[in-house]
This record gives structure tokens, C-alpha cells and sequence, in this order.
């Protein structure tokens, strides 16, 4: 009867040994399968950039290749290399894309800014309250231009990260002045086309007049009242002072034609 059992015994345990070799041998595919997929992605994003021996990633790549090393034949090791080198390649590869996106941001921006300021000039030209935006946009432009030179010039990693970031700044600054100076260049030429619109509606009656009827002198002080108002908001400093003339033109103009 022992002896059965230990020959029971002896069975199982060479079973649990193979399934344990089994699963070291799939562990141990698996963490060098990602070891050479984190090799490749490394060395793709080293010929973007190329990274000094004491930046961070640089030593948790170098930390990761140890790592493997140490964990041949131990699952409980195999299994964090795993999960710590999938971290890895997470971040690695994002900041690759960042550079490549980063790089094609500055290719967009290049092509895209000229005819951009050039729009911004044309709506900004009648009214002086605009003229600051246009100005904030062609400063950011050109400051665009001096960073995206050092970008380009840039060997490292850790130099080339605020560069990316201030790039990604740049851009969004000029996007949101741009929308700013359209939406308020949209609104101030309706308000003065809106006032156009009331004077031609007047005039009609006002041709009708003769040069000699009473009401000749009101409509006559009426419209230079509004030609005031008008001008007045064309060369307004501020965007709301543009904005309350043309409210008193269009209240002028009203006033004139009911």
C-alpha cells in the first residue's frame, strides 16, 4: 500500500512539474515576444530623437532588459516583466506619436498661418478695436516660427519636450484668438449692416420730402447723428465701444425711420 502510494505520488508530482515547466515555457514566450516587440518600438523612436543615458526612459528601458534577464524560470518575475514592459511600450510609443503629430502640427501651421493672418488683416481692416487681435496672431505666428526652428535643430528628448508643448500652445492660442476676432468682426458688421439697412428703409420717405419740408432739417441732423455714431465705432480702441456706437446708430436710425 506505501509503495502504491508513493508511486501516486511520484506521479502527480511529475505531472505538476511538466505543467509547471508548461506554463513557465508559455510565460517565458510570452515576455520574449513583448521583449522584442519593446526592442523594435525603442529603436524606431530612437531615430526620431535620440535620448541622453540618465533621461527617465532611457532607464527604464535599460531597467526593463534587466529585468527580463532576471526573470528566466520564475513565473511570479516573468509575469511583472510582463505587466512593467506593457507599461513601457504604453508610454514609449505615445510619445513617439507626439513627435510625429508634433511634426506634422508644424508642417499644417507653416501652411496654414499666411493665408490665415491674411484673412484676419481683411476682416480686422474696418474697425481699429480689431487690430490688437491681429496683432496677438502675427506675434504668435512669429514666435511659432522661432520654436519650430529649435524643434527642428533639437537632438534630445528631454530638450524637445517643452518645445512640443509650447508648440501645442502657440496653436491653440492663435486658434482661439482667430475664432475671437471672427466671431466679433461677424458681429460688428451686421450691427453696421443692420443700420445701412434702417437708413435705406428712411430714405425712402425721406426722398419724398421736399428740400424745403419741415421735417428736412430733423432728418438731416438725424443722419450725421448717425454717421457719428458710426464712425465712432470704426475707430473705437475697444471692441465694446465699437459695439455700443453702432447700437446708438442703429437707435438713431430707428428713431428716423418710424
Amino acid at each position: 500500500a506505501t509503495a502504491g502510494r508513493a508511486a501516486q505520488l511520484r506521479t502527480r508530482t511529475e505531472t505538476l512539474l511538466r505543467r509547471q515547466d508548461d506554463v513557465i515555457a508559455a510565460l517565458l514566450n510570452e515576455a520574449t515576444t513583448i521583449k522584442e516587440r519593446v526592442e523594435r518600438s525603442w529603436e524606431m523612436g530612437r531615430q526620431f530623437l535620440r535620448l541622453a543615458n540618465d533621461d527617465p526612459l532611457a532607464r527604464r528601458y535599460a531597467a526593463i532588459m534587466n529585468q527580463f534577464a532576471a526573470a528566466q524560470d520564475r513565473p511570479a518575475a516573468l509575469l511583472q516583466f510582463r505587466q512593467d514592459a506593457s507599461s513601457f511600450e504604453s508610454e514609449w510609443e505615445a510619445w513617439t506619436e507626439r513627435v510625429q503629430m508634433t511634426r506634422g502640427h508644424i508642417g499644417q501651421l507653416r501652411a496654414s498661418l499666411p493665408p490665415l493672418i491674411d484673412q484676419a488683416l481683411v476682416m480686422a481692416a474696418p474697425w481699429k478695436c480689431l487690430a490688437e487681435d491681429v496683432t496677438f496672431i502675427q506675434q504668435r505666428a512669429a514666435n511659432f516660427e522661432t520654436i519650430q526652428t529649435q524643434f527642428n535643430m533639437v537632438k534630445y528628448r528631454r530638450a524637445a519636450e517643452p518645445l512640443m508643448v509650447e508648440i501645442q500652445t502657440i496653436e491653440t492660442d492663435i486658434e482661439s484668438r482667430f475664432a475671437q476676432l471672427s466671431e466679433r468682426a461677424e458681429r460688428l458688421a451686421y450691427l453696421d449692416l443692420d443700420v445701412t439697412e434702417i437708413i435705406d428703409l428712411a430714405l425712402g420717405s425721406a426722398d419724398q420730402l421736399p428740400v424745403d419740408h419741415p421735417d428736412r432739417a430733423k432728418w438731416d441732423r438725424a443722419l450725421r447723428l448717425i454717421d457719428h455714431h458710426r464712425r465712432s465705432a470704426h475707430a473705437a480702441i475697444h471692441y465694446e465701444d465699437a459695439s455700443v456706437a453702432l447700437l446708438r446708430a442703429a437707435e438713431a436710425a430707428n428713431k428716423l425711420a418710424f
